[in-house]
């Protein structure tokens, strides 16, 4: 995650400083006008969202996986309420795309109410599921 946002802003050159945060799986990105919190975690139902301010800027990273996904579109109501949440989908074990990122509060302005679960689904689907293989893997 580091790599990427180091890379992506290679083009704005926006990022001032890259800390981590004591006692919690994640860091703080300073840009030249905000603060974000990244924080890592393997299932979105491990992150809270209870308590925290809606307008802070923060980003979740957590596994391209149905379980996740089918935690986004159960909670959709209450996440797009936080405007300036980013939610990175990975799977970092496959070979072709793996990534996708959907900022809810964004996506709520300009999809359509009717068809916005099948454009999710759709996004889901360009990057291939983590399996319960490949997380055993990991732990080996």
């Amino acid at each position: 995650m580091l790599t990427f946002l180091k890379n992506r802003d290679l083009i704005f050159r926006k990022i001032k400083s890259i800390d981590e945060m004591e006692g919690s799986p994640g860091f703080k990105v300073t840009y030249a006008d905000y603060v974000q919190e990244v924080i890592s975690s393997p299932s979105l139902e491990d992150s809270s969202f209870d308590g925290r301010d809606k307008n802070t800027f923060f980003a979740l990273v957590c596994y391209n996986t149905r379980q996740n996904f089918d935690y986004l579109i159960s909670r959709w109501e209450t996440l797009k309420g936080f405007q300036h949440l980013t939610i990175y989908f990975i799977n970092p074990f496959t070979e072709g795309e793996n990534k996708w990122i959907i900022r809810p509060y964004n996506h709520a302005l300009i999809a359509d109410a009717e068809s916005f679960q099948t454009g999710l689904q759709s996004m889901f689907s360009m990057v291939e599921p983590v399996r319960e293989q490949d997380l055993k893997r990991t732990k080996d």
